[in-house]
Order: structure tokens, then sequence, then C-alpha cells
């Protein structure tokens, strides 16, 4: 059909649509690709944005990425629901060894190097908030916008257990970890109430902040370990068969957190007696000086 009529590729359908829209609509990987340079070069703003969508909401992440290289502007495009594409992919359950098409794979899913780093989503997630950093890294009222409009994008990743998302966010940014939603809460605490063991994880890499974080209340004056002793969700629940299984995995969650908690205070204790201490010597020591003034 190209041969007879090289034009076709930028002939408009139903709603405007160009076919190379409805081929990544479909998912179609490889036409998708075929047409893709012979289409741009009649694009305009709306057409790049379609795409660019449609292609993140079909798993076509690797022309999706070599679409946002070539306009850096589609990190902060807005779809219909007034989503970025980092609120859609937020919300992707995608586990270490996800499947991802790449172009010389053709219609073959295959599974690419467990390293998370690797997968052409997780690239393409780091793009996209490199790229809205490098803009408003140093204007907090932009930044929160972008990430907390129409909903807060690290707590979606965080209720699905979307490890490597967040993993990607916050090596970027990780004043993140200080986020809270609407209940206080933060994303640890939102990780132990849907027991996602992967972003609880988090804690160990976020250095001496944990003290504060694993004994922080939300609005209910919970801390994690309040959170930890009640019931997980079902659906985690289900993931173990039988009430036994699913005790034992629940008891394994309540001591992990007082053990934390348990360090935590401990070193606290520690820090402060120890801070009393000095506290008590230097006055001790103020006051021989004193008396030696009066002699």
């Amino acid at each position: 059909m190209l041969e007879k009529n090289d034009q076709l590729p930028t002939v408009r359908g139903g709603n405007g649509y160009t076919p190379i829209q409805y081929s990544a609509l479909q998912g179609r990987y490889k036409m998708t690709w075929h047409l893709y340079h012979k289409t741009i070069h009649c694009f305009e703003d709306k057409d790049w944005n379609l795409l660019f969508f449609a292609c993140i909401y079909t798993g076509i992440y690797d022309l999706a990425l070599k679409m946002a290289r070539h306009k850096n502007e589609l990190a902060f495009a807005r779809d219909a629901n007034k989503e970025t594409a980092l609120h859609f992919l937020a919300q992707n359950e995608i586990s270490l060894d996800s499947c991802c098409r790449g172009p010389e794979h053709d219609d073959n899913p295959v599974m690419i190097n467990p390293d998370m780093k690797n997968l052409v989503v997780f690239q393409l997630v780091k793009f996209l908030w490199t790229t809205i950093l490098d803009k408003y890294y140093y204007s907090d009222a932009e930044l929160r916008k972008i990430r907390n409009e129409p909903s807060q994008l690290i707590f979606d990743a965080a209720k699905v257990g979307n490890f490597g998302f967040l993993s990607e966010l916050i090596s970027g940014y990780p004043s993140l970890i200080w986020d809270v939603d609407s209940k206080r809460r933060t994303i640890l605490h939102i990780a132990v109430m849907h027991r996602h063991a992967s972003i609880f994880n988090l804690v160990h890499k976020i250095g001496h902040i944990k003290g504060v974080i694993v004994t922080y209340e939300d609005e209910e004056g919970n801390t994690l370990l309040h959170l930890a002793a009640k019931l997980a969700p079902r659906n985690q629940l289900e993931l173990v068969s039988g009430a036994a299984f699913q005790m034992c995995l629940e008891l394994l969650w309540f001591e992990v957190q007082f053990i934390l908690i348990f360090h935590v205070t401990l070193f606290l204790h520690i820090c402060f007696t120890i801070l009393s201490y000095m506290l008590e010597s230097k006055e001790d020591n103020a006051a021989g000086a004193n008396k030696v003034e009066k002699l």
C-alpha cells in the first residue's frame, strides 16, 4: 500500500488520528515503530502527546523514551485525566523481571537482565524525572504541583509496591522520603500497611533519618509498629495459603518492626545519656572554675 501511496501514514481518520496513533493504542509494537519516521514530520503538538501517552498505556516504552528525548516537554504533558506519564507509570506493578519490548525483538516480549536499571521502563522513568528536576529542582511549588496533582504519585507507587519507580525518584530527590499524604503518613507507613517489603527495605538505605521515620506518628498517632500490628490487606494475606502461614507472616512483620524501633529507641536513649553526662560535666567544671576564682 505504501508503494502505491507513500502519503498513507499521514492520512487522518476518525477523531483526526493518524494510523500510527491507532497502531500504538492497539499495542502493535512493530507497526508503530515502522510508521514512526514516516509520520512525525506532519505532527502537531497534540499528535505528539497522543502518541506518547498511547505508547505509555500499551507498554511501548522504548518508543516513548525516544520521543521524550526528542521533545523534553513530553515529561510535563498531561493526558485527558490530567495525569503525567509518571503518574500512570507509578500505578504499574513493575517487578524486577518485568517484560519489556525492544526494537530488535519485534512482537515477542523477552525477559531482560533482572537488574531493573537496564529495563527500558525504568530508563524512561529516570529520564522523565531527571527532565522535571532539571527544570524545577529549585522551584518547590512547581515540583510539588507536578508530583502531587491530580494525585500524589509516590503514594500511588507505594500502594502497589512499585519499588523500582520509587527507587528512581528518591535517588534523584531524596527529600521525597519526607512527603506525607493526607493522613500524615510517609511512603514507609504505606509500605508497612500494604506489606511491601521491598519498599520498606528503603529504610536501611536512608541513613540517620530512619531514627525519625520509624518513630514518626501519623494523624491518628500510629507509628510503623502500630501499622504492622494491624491485619494486612486481604490481597497480601492471600499470597500465602492457610491461616497458620498467614499468621506467621504477620508475626514476622511485627517482629521486624519491633526490632527496628527497639534499636532506634536504644540508640536515642544512649545519645540522651551521653548528652546528659556531658552537660553535667560542663556544669561541674564551671562550678569548679567559679570556686577557684573566689579563692
